[in-house]
């Protein structure tokens, strides 16, 4: 009997996320993509079984115009199978965002994972408070592995949170820090995340996914247009501390008018990127 993980993530079919696309004016692309990398890749392993939970990744009412955020159940088909998620409902304001996503998230996870004989571990998709909680608690219920796959470190700050979510930012973070100590093992994009939120736990450095199909028909979509054209793309923050101006003054260094580097997302590097004809945002 094939062990199931709990995987606690942001994915929703790719033509519903096109509408939230659509709605929201910054949208999660990036977490998006990542998402759905992952689970395509955990899948075509095919040696465990998955449950899925879900959060729609939206940005705070009323940057994204819905507030109240329902309950959904997708089934989506992917490398060939049926891939079953249960999106929970929440409350898309500010505080309550994170409540609300923590009550609907245990409480559906403990519903479609109870019923699970093989219980391999719960994986918890980015630094997120809610979903880190419940990893834990599901985790010392069961006595099965703490899984964290970490893209940025906690806490990460923007200028569109309510005055409330700011001030509690420092208690986000002290809650984040204890834990990420308490999982048991960790998948990053760079060792230091690991190291420095995790110290003495095993760790997996994976510096990306790419699905491979998407580059197949990106390639033939270019042959059909008789576009000879690489495109580097870039997405999540442009905060500067995140060294997103080394990758675009590097970029400039670049001659080949064939290579375009296309940057998506939000951050107080954005005004510089606009003004450069390399970029696309």
């Amino acid at each position: 009997m094939k062990r199931n993980f709990l995987f606690l993530g942001f994915a929703i079919p790719d033509e519903e996320m096109k509408k939230v696309l659509n709605s929201d004016r910054f949208p999660l692309i990036q977490t998006h993509k990542f998402n759905w990398n992952l689970i395509k890749g955990l899948e075509a392993f095919d040696k465990f079984k998955f449950t899925y939970i879900s959060s729609r990744p939206i940005s705070d009412y009323p940057y994204f115009p819905e507030k109240n955020i329902k309950s959904r159940r997708w089934v989506d088909n992917k490398l060939g199978k049926k891939i079953e998620i249960t999106e929970i409902p929440f409350l898309n304001t500010g505080i309550f965002k994170i409540i609300t996503r923590f009550l609907s998230g245990i409480y559906y996870s403990f519903k479609n994972y109870h019923k699970e004989k093989n219980k391999g571990g719960v994986i918890v998709y980015s630094v997120n408070v809610p979903y880190m909680l419940i990893g834990y608690i599901i985790s010392k219920v069961y006595n099965i592995d703490f899984i964290g796959i970490w893209t940025d470190p906690p806490s990460v700050r923007n200028e569109r949170e309510s005055f409330l979510k700011s001030k509690l930012r420092n208690l986000e973070l002290f809650i984040s820090k204890f834990l990420m100590k308490k999982t048991s093992k960790v998948i990053t994009l760079t060792k230091y995340l690991a190291e420095d939120f995790a110290p003495k736990k095993p760790y997996l450095v994976i510096e990306g996914i790419i699905d491979e199909n998407e580059i197949l028909l990106d390639k033939k979509k270019n042959r059909k247009e008789n576009l000879d054209v690489i495109k580097i793309v870039y997405t999540g923050s442009l905060e500067k501390r995140y060294g997103i101006k080394n990758i675009v003054e590097g970029f400039k260094l670049i001659k080949d008018e064939n290579i375009v580097l296309e940057i998506y997302g939000r951050g107080d590097y954005e005004e510089e990127t606009k003004k450069n004809k390399l970029i696309k945002q």
